[in-house]
């Protein structure tokens, strides 16, 4: 039995309204949420779009090797596979 106690609502989020930003999983999410009894509001904040074209992206890339960056983040390997 987990520290703070059993689960006495079969339903621990009824009442509770959450807003869903995620993309990859944001229905599967909803869905979860839902069967606890939560409302849900999908607002996917993120979309994935090529770019406007080839040549574009080499300028990006051929800058960023002439000036290199201190750091880069890549939030998902998407981005990364499109370059």
């Amino acid at each position: 039995m987990p520290a703070y106690g059993p689960i006495t609502n079969k339903r621990p989020l009824a009442g509770r309204h959450i807003a869903l930003v995620e993309h990859r999983e944001l229905d599967r999410l909803g869905r979860m949420l839902e069967e606890q009894g939560a409302e849900t509001l999908r607002c996917p904040l993120v979309a994935i779009a090529d770019a406007p074209g080839v040549a574009t992206m080499r300028a990006w890339i051929e800058r960023a090797i002439a000036a290199p960056f201190d750091d880069l983040v890549l939030m998902t390997g998407e981005g990364l596979r499109r370059l």
